[in-house]
């Protein structure tokens, strides 16, 4: 679950939806970009780049299930 509050457990819907990320440790969830964001988009496609905006306020929606981490900090290329 990707959720706030004080101690991180209020969630603002279901559950991310689980994928191999969970069963192989070697994956990550991110914020889509944009609505039509998809894990490949988000990987090494048109999304790579875009930053990661959307907020729908729906957890399930908002965010895809990476195959491979790729940790950012603040060295990394911004992104809008």
């Amino acid at each position: 679950t990707v959720g706030g509050g004080a101690q991180a457990n209020a969630a603002e819907t279901a559950p991310t939806a689980a994928g191999a990320w969970t069963a192989t440790g070697t994956g990550s969830v991110e914020r889509k970009a944009n609505a039509s964001s998809t894990a490949a988009s988000m990987t090494t496609g048109a999304d790579v780049s875009a930053g990661n905006n959307r907020d729908s306020d729906d957890n399930a929606a908002d965010f895809v299930a990476r195959p491979t981490r790729q940790p950012q900090n603040r060295l990394a290329t911004p992104e809008p």
